[in-house]
């Protein structure tokens, strides 16, 4: 695998993973009630701020489809939506235009199969320049369909990460937000290990949109377990518990926890 996959990146957010972001989609049909791009793009369109207004996944008009982009390092995609099987066909081809462009590719989502399956088949002559990196916040299929409504279950994410790690890709996950208990997320992070060639990366849910999900059951009370789940103390112990994995990453986002427990110890110590 390219080297430039692993290189040290000082930002944060996608920052921590490529030099530059590409996007061929408005909305995402998987309707995340967590989703950033969805909460930055309502602060300016109004249909974002309607039930469903975000799920409408359509192409931008006049996009390159990455055939502008070139020389730029590691490229991930996408950031703003995810490869859904109605952009199959776009998304073949700005995979191959980025990589005609001398880019290395880290090509992030939850994964559906037949996608997977067809970036593997299509792109198996440039397996070193690409690291598939996929979203598993839970093996819970609940919470998973509850947080991801129309986003695939935790077993087909698994399935297609076993198979791109069977077709000789480099793999890893990302669990940024983890959805569930530290226990949880311990057993998810044993179940995905076998299959990720890479790394790792586990973060919070953070920012979470209240107003545009005001509409939803029991909202209020899941962000009120979420963040429980997500006290210092409790990802203290995640990072205990998972000390010694040469795979774990930790997102910015627990690395202040890590950061905050540090200076605490050093003031009493003194």
């Amino acid at each position: 695998m390219n080297k430039s996959f692993n290189q040290n990146r000082s930002g944060s957010g996608t920052r921590e993973w490529s030099d530059r972001s590409y996007n061929i989609a408005h909305g995402c049909s998987h309707g995340c009630l967590y989703c950033y791009a969805r909460s930055f793009k309502a602060r300016f369109d109004a249909d974002v701020r309607q039930p469903g207004g975000w799920e409408n996944q359509r192409l931008r008009a006049g996009s390159s489809l990455g055939s502008d982009v070139r020389g730029a390092g590691v490229v991930m995609f996408p950031t703003a939506h995810d490869l859904t099987p109605a952009i199959l066909p776009e998304t073949v081809a700005t995979i191959q235009n980025l990589l005609a462009g001398g880019n290395d590719l880290l090509i992030v989502a939850k994964p559906h199969l037949e996608v997977i399956k067809r970036l593997c088949d299509e792109f198996a002559g440039d397996r070193e320049r690409i690291l598939f990196r996929f979203s598993i916040g839970t093996l819970n299929a609940g919470l998973c369909e509850y947080w991801e409504p129309s986003a695939p279950a935790p077993e087909e994410r698994l399935q297609s990460l076993e198979h791109a790690f069977d077709s000789g890709f480099a793999t890893s996950v990302s669990m940024e937000p983890m959805l569930d208990s530290v226990d949880a997320t311990v057993e998810l992070v044993a179940t995905v290990e076998p299959f990720v060639t890479d790394t790792i990366w586990i973060g919070k849910m953070q920012r979470i949109p209240q107003k545009l999900n005001s509409h939803v059951l029991g909202f209020t009370e899941a962000c009120v377990k979420i963040k429980a789940q997500q006290r210092d103390e409790e990802i203290l112990r995640l990072v205990d518990a998972l000390k010694g994995n040469e795979k774990v990453q930790w997102k910015d986002s627990i690395k202040k926890v890590i950061a905050r427990s540090v200076g605490q110890n050093s003031e009493e110590a003194i």
